[in-house]
């Protein structure tokens, strides 16, 4: 075996036997400079003036030797040394003041030195004791790569075989004697060994994460078909964790990369082996270690050539973009500046350029383009020569021999190259025959110019213009068009495109089928579908896959949903009339120019496009934008783009803030945006759905009505899908196709469809829905086959479908739910407005469904009336709780509910009762209109979440509105209905310039809140409003979250949304609260109401609370009533003491007070509670609710006046826990402090205000009382 180093004083050990002859320097100086050594493109350095001279020394050796050579050379040694050409020398790092080296045994058979004694002696040359192979040697680099996790080294000896398709090696001992050491010595290893041997030097200890290197010389292996890899550790502590070895053959560069990462141990984690068979994975290869040591940038050299012909130079502005073997390109890359000539791209010129870009790996295509700007934009370009000078001996070639000019060939300003590394290949390319069917529909052809772009398993061809020069995709035509381009391999998808310019540009798209004539394969794209702006979703351009053998005449469409919102600047003469592209840049992929047709793009402008990307890019890396530089004024200045991809949650922004113009600034039509990440906003991602609904095929089963849809699932539902589209929908016997983008839901088990039934003719006839998950591709059926109208069938226009398919094995039944209202038994009771349920169950709910049609008729809600409806929904099972309210309208709206009864027509589930015995007015108790009721508690305010509501209108002329906003929240937990904001806390003119109005509501606990919706229906005159910021306060939570708006909701500014979908811009930890209900009984004594504010406060173990207002918008405390009030505070422990009263002197204002009753929940464990009554004194002071055991009461029985002209003349009291019954629980005794006040003597010393005083003890206060 021969060693070699890349030391310029030992260029060569070569082993000829036990005794070596090496070059040898008799003066050890080791401070000469020993920084050059050899390489291929740098000469070696020459040699230092000397007076020593250099000695042949043979050297024998009895054991393994190391001497010290330093380098120091003569001319002619330098000579012979520039003809050594091993790629092992040339592998080496810069070597180091002195060299190691192991001198191998002395063979005198094999000392060329020799040959002459032996011929003259014996007559011949005799034969060596190598034997020589006819087939070459290689020499082979093995990378083994320890894991680095606890304990993967071993000191074991380590064995390697390989077997190749010529050759193969068995159990080769991997030693020192093989590795490549440090820079060097062969004696250290490339993690750092130390440079003296112990006495076993020889083998080789694998240490945790490191990586070891050896050169085996042998004969030529071939392709390597597997290895095998074992060691000799029988202890435990020389288990081995190999990750994976990576075998080189030098010579030729290839490499096989074999993954391994498993224990070759006889202890766990092991399995008891040694060793282990292996066999190349050349994926893991590039993934692992293909760019461990590459460059971020590079720098290519780029040789472009333009054609002889007539014309054929251009005074265009030239980009290229190259693109990598594992899917990377670089950014546009502008040749500008040839370093051969002044002017570049004259006709038959060769022009030089060296630009700086992504470092991408091996190139396989580029992308020649120019802007068509110029006094001469038409360009022949003949050929180009790309050299990425990281690896400067590879040199790719790309033949051209095209026009690049709108006035010649096929038009195109942009080709697509396929690079090679054989100049011979350039010529190669494949040719595709395309054959494109138009629909026959009216007004099917189109005027527009069409483009194409095929996308394979080796890359894409770009887009092509389809244009023979005739009249195409006219109505029901088949045009056929033959292309030639680079391969892509086998087709997977197509993206279909027109420019939109012409007088009729939209086109009715049935079919398109691909001939590939080199590979003689055929490829089927359904459409059947608009590319126009004013037909079906507006998109002009689609993505569709390949017809699969055996499927339905339903495709989905391809390509993943992003919402591209573009900012136009406020300058002057900011907007164009140019065509607007991007392009969308992630790591490893990126899409092709997608135009954003329909835009106004016009100052101050915000336009909002929804496109189809051909992959999930997001998020993305970069943003390229620009325009085609046509129309009148195509100079345009950008503000910034902001892309939103639903697929994963993520909305980036990427600001521009500069001109796209030829005349303007640094006259670029193009540029790169990148994000600024401290704009993101992340929400929980969605899953794309495709949609087909099929219309019955009856008499007027069409409706002009907007169809909505809710998908529920064993995870979520989702919100309201509301299917638009720009194409007459929903007609008899249709079928409709829709994609949208649906909250993750799950398996699906329903789907609710409804239609808002707004226009003439909104009746509707539904015969099915089918929808396909794009992400499983799955495809669920939801079975209708009714009306959905006011005047067929049950007069309903809502429908609930349960859903069959894949994981269902039965669907859920539909079921009839009988909804017994019962209004209270008080004046004013009954409502003339619109009321309105929603069931919640253990199965979702049944969303807000009128209450139309009464069972028994006549006048419904009437003054203690009960009345019966019908609601058709699928199986809730056990029922939940109920949300019940009505819209306010018309005079006498408010409305006393009693209580309501839902009984289920399904016998497995009993009826459920739901009281209320509340208002639901806006002049009366709190003022809502809305309450969410559960199964009959102990307290009816316990279990609510109050959410406080704030909300900014701004302070800009005509900020305000007069249109009905509505707020919808959703949290982790579940969401509310879409809630009217009728009603203000705090004015009735609500939504005001510069103004902040209250609000406040009380739902179930939604969680952390996720999102909200907020918008407004536009209607009325000044609807337009300008919304600053939203504040929702959840005290039992203690969180409070902002959301910033500060923009529109007008149909006639930006963006021209009155809807707006928001996420927490801040949330802010606060101190929680509980809630407290409080219910307060007025005596049955004349005169006992009163009309004075009453207040409370409350002591316990831990502390006190505020005084506290006790009031509504209902009249309170009025004889014999019970008035109950919901108190949010903080714990304040088991309750002590209470103080209650007023402090009014007012006429009316004396009070009877029977008895009070507070009521929180229990914070503590059951048995803790049980315990607490037997041992703790303030235990004693509560009992438990008899209805729900998670609930403490206290009394507090009073029976005495408030009131300052009789009695005891107090207005205000304290008043200790009692029973029910009057009986003191608490074991403190009430004491009476006489407080004697002395006023001073002085002139003026009097006051006639209101003197109060508050006499401070050990542990609680008196309050303040007032005299």
């Amino acid at each position: 075996m021969d060693v070699y180093t890349n030391s310029g004083g030992l260029q060569r050990i070569v082993g000829y036997g036990s005794n070596s002859v090496v070059i040898a320097h008799h003066n050890h100086d080791h401070h000469n400079d020993y920084n050059h050594f050899y390489s291929a493109s740098t000469p070696p350095r020459p040699p230092p003036k000397a007076t020593s001279t250099y000695q042949l020394v043979p050297v024998v050796v009895a054991k393994p030797t190391i001497i010290n050579v330093p380098v120091q050379q003569q001319k002619k040694q330098q000579h012979q040394s520039q003809a050594i050409r091993d790629p092992f020398i040339l592998e080496q790092y810069r070597p180091s003041r002195g060299t190691s080296a192991y001198i191998p045994r002395y063979n005198s058979l094999d000392d060329p030195h020799m040959q002459g004694y032996y011929a003259k002696k014996f007559g011949r040359r005799p034969k060596s004791s190598k034997k020589r192979s006819a087939r070459s040697d290689a020499l082979y680099r093995i990378t083994v790569k320890t894991a680095n996790v606890k304990d993967a080294g071993t000191t074991a000896k380590v064995f390697l075989s390989i077997f190749g398709s010529k050759d193969k090696i068995c159990r080769k001992l991997l030693t020192r004697e093989t590795m490549l050491r440090g820079q060097t010595q062969l004696s250290l290893s490339l993690n750092g060994l130390d440079k003296t041997f112990d006495n076993d030097w020889y083998n080789i200890e694998y240490k945790r994460g490191a990586t070891d290197v050896v050169y085996i010389r042998c004969r030529d292996l071939g392709v390597i078909h597997y290895i095998n890899l074992e060691h000799t550790g029988l202890l435990f502590e020389q288990s081995w964790l190999c990750e994976f070895v990576l075998i080189t053959n030098v010579r030729t560069g290839r490499s096989w990369f074999f993954p391994c990462n498993k224990w070759l141990s006889l202890f766990p984690p092991g399995d008891g082996s040694l060793s282990i068979e292996l066999f190349p994975n050349d994926r893991g290869f590039d993934n692992n270690l293909k760019n461990r040591f590459a460059p971020k940038e590079t720098e290519y050299e780029i040789i472009v050539i333009t054609g002889d012909k007539r014309g054929a130079g251009t005074d265009s502005q030239v980009y290229v973009t190259l693109f990598g073997d594992d899917g990377k390109k670089t950014e546009k890359l502008h040749l500008k500046k040839s370093a051969s000539h002044q002017n570049p791209f004259e006709r038959n010129q060769t022009d030089e350029f060296r630009v700086r870009g992504d470092y991408i790996g091996e190139l396989v295509k580029l992308r020649i383009e120019h802007d068509n700007t110029g006094r001469l934009a038409g360009w022949f370009l003949d050929r180009i020569v790309v050299t990425d000078m990281f690896d400067p001996k590879t040199k790719y070639f790309a033949n051209c021999n095209k026009w690049l000019s709108k006035d010649e060939g096929d038009g195109q300003i942009s080709r697509d190259l396929t690079l090679y590394k054989d100049i011979n290949k350039g010529q190669r390319s494949n040719k595709y025959k395309i054959t494109v069917y138009t629909g026959k529909k009216m007004g099917a052809g189109t005027d527009a110019d069409v483009f194409i772009t095929l996308y394979g398993d080796l890359g894409q061809s770009g887009a092509i213009t389809l244009d023979d020069k005739k009249n195409n995709f006219e109505s029901g035509q088949k045009d056929e068009f033959t292309i030639e381009c680079p391969s892509v391999g086998e087709i997977n998808k197509i993206l279909i495109a027109h420019n939109n310019k012409g007088s009729a540009p939209g086109w009715f798209l049935d079919r398109i089928i691909i001939e590939d004539l080199n590979e003689h394969r055929t490829y089927e794209f359904p459409c059947y579908k608009w590319l126009a702006t004013d037909e079906d979703d507006g998109q002009i351009s689609r993505f569709l896959f390949p017809k699969k053998g055996g499927a339905d005449d339903k495709h989905v469409t391809a390509g993943i949903p992003y919402n591209i919102t573009i900012y136009t600047g406020d300058k002057t003469n900011a907007g164009t009339d140019a065509r607007v592209y991007i392009v969308m840049y992630n790591n490893e992929l990126s899409s092709s120019q997608i135009f954003l047709s329909d835009g106004k793009f016009e100052r101050k402008s915000v336009d909002t496009f929804t496109i189809d990307g051909p992959e999930n890019l997001s998020p993305l890396t970069a943003l390229d934008i620009g325009h085609d530089n046509t129309g009148i004024g195509p100079g345009w200045y950008l503000d910034k783009a902001v892309v939103n991809c639903p697929s994963t949650g993520i909305e980036q922004t990427f600001p521009c803030n500069a001109w796209l113009a030829d005349d303007t600034g640094d006259k670029r039509i193009e540029r790169r945006l990148k994000e600024d990440l401290s704009l993101r906003k992340i929400r929980p991602p969605t899953v794309p759905w495709y949609i087909w609904v099929y219309t019955s095929d009856i008499r007027g089963a069409g409706t002009d009505a907007e169809v909505i849809l809710v998908l529920y699932g064993h995870n979520a539902k989702s919100d309201n899908i509301k299917l638009r589209s720009k194409s007459d929908t929903f007609e008899a016997g249709q079928c409709d196709e829709f994609k949208v983008d649906v909250a993750d839901v799950g398996t699906p088990f329903k789907l609710r469809v409804s239609h808002d039934n707004k226009k003439l003719f909104s009746p509707w006839h539904l015969d099915r829905i089918e929808m396909e998950n794009l992400n499983t591709n799955k495809r669920y059926k939801f079975h209708c086959g009714r009306w959905l109208s006011k005047d067929d069938d049950d007069k309903q226009i809502i429908r609930e479908l349960p859903a069959e398919g894949p994981g269902i094995s039965k669907p859920l039944p539909i079921v009839k739910y009988t909804v017994d209202v019962h209004t209270g038994n008080k004046t004013g009771a009954g409502t003339d407005a619109n009321v309105f349920i929603n069931i919640f169950g253990e199965c979702g709910d049944t969303g807000e469904r009128p209450l139309e049609y009464s069972v028994k008729g006549g006048n419904k809600f009437e003054k203690n009336k009960v009345d019966s409806f019908i609601i058709e929904a699928v199986s809730l099972k056990q029922l939940r709780k109920i949300r019940i309210g009505h819209d306010g309208s018309n005079p006498g709206a408010g409305w006393f509910l009693d209580k309501v009864v839902v009984r289920p027509e399904d016998q497995r589930y009993e009826s459920a009762t739901f009281e209320c015995n509340r208002w639901l007015a806006t002049d009366e108790d709190d003022g809502q209109l809305v309450r969410e009721l559960t199964l009959k508690t102990a307290a009816q305010h316990l279990d609510k979440t109050t959410y406080n509501v704030r909300i900014k209108t701004g302070d800009i002329f005509r900020a305000g509105t007069d249109a009905d906003v509505h707020l919808k929240i959703f949290g982790e937990n579940g969401d509310t209905d879409k809630i009217q904001l009728r009603t203000a806390n705090n004015t009735s003119n609500k939504f005001e310039q510069g103004r902040i109005d209250h609000f406040t509501f009380e739902f179930d606990d939604l969680g952390k809140i996720q999102h909200i919706i907020i918008g407004h229906n536009g209607k009325n005159i000044g609807a337009g409003w300008f919304l600053d910021w939203i504040e929702i306060d959840i005290p039992m939570r203690g969180e409070l979250y902002r959301f910033v708006c500060n923009r529109w909701l007008d149909k006639s500014e930006g963006d021209g949304k009155i809807e707006l979908d928001l996420t927490p811009s801040d949330v802010i930890k606060k101190t929680r609260v509980m809630p407290y209900e409080v219910t307060v009984f007025t005596g049955d004594k004349s005169g006992a109401g009163t009309d004075a504010d009453v207040f409370i406060q409350m002591y316990g173990l831990n502390g006190k609370t505020e005084e506290i207002i006790l009031k509504n918008k209902s009249d309170s405390f009025e004889r014999k009533s019970v008035d109950k009030f919901k108190i949010e505070a903080p714990d304040i422990g088991q309750i002590q003491k209470i103080r209650i009263g007023h402090n009014s002197e007012k006429f009316g204002s004396a009070w009877y007070l029977e008895k009070v009753l507070i009521q929180r929940h229990l914070n503590e464990e059951p048995e803790k509670r049980k315990r607490g009554f037997k041992s703790g004194r303030s235990q004693r002071l509560s009992q438990i609710s008899a209805t729900d055991p998670n609930v403490e009461e206290y009394w507090f029985v009073c029976r005495q006046w408030f009131d300052k002209s009789s009695g005891d003349k107090t207005t205000v009291r304290e008043l200790l826990p009692t029973d029910e019954q009057g009986n003191v629980l608490s074991d403190r005794q009430e004491l009476t402090y006489e407080v004697h006040v002395f006023t001073s003597d002085k002139s003026g010393a009097g006051t006639v205000a209101n003197v109060f005083l508050t006499i401070y003890g050990a542990s609680e206060d008196t309050g303040r009382e007032f005299n």
